[in-house]
């Protein structure tokens, strides 16, 4: 299960990092031509590439916490005895 988690996090973490480079490095006219990004035509370039720096983050954020093996603690678990 462990083996699935992973795959997951790297195949979505792939996403966000190739979208996210995607909307730092190309202008917005450029974003505009593509297929699948008119929506970009709503949004100033300030904010495109704010949306492209918190898909990097996102990247960041699925991927060191596992790979430093740094386990988020929820506070339940840490009182199995409680019933709240």
């Amino acid at each position: 299960m462990e083996t699935m988690i992973w795959i997951a996090q790297g195949l979505l973490a792939a996403v966000f990092a190739i979208a996210g480079s995607m909307r730092l490095a190309l202008p917005k006219a450029r974003l505009l031509t593509l297929n699948g990004m008119a929506w970009a035509e709503d949004f100033e370039e300030w904010q495109i590439k704010g949306i492209g720096v918190l898909e990097v983050l996102a990247t960041i954020g699925l991927m060191v916490p596992a790979a430093l093996d740094i386990v988020p603690v929820s506070p339940r678990s840490q009182h199995p005895a409680s019933s709240c």
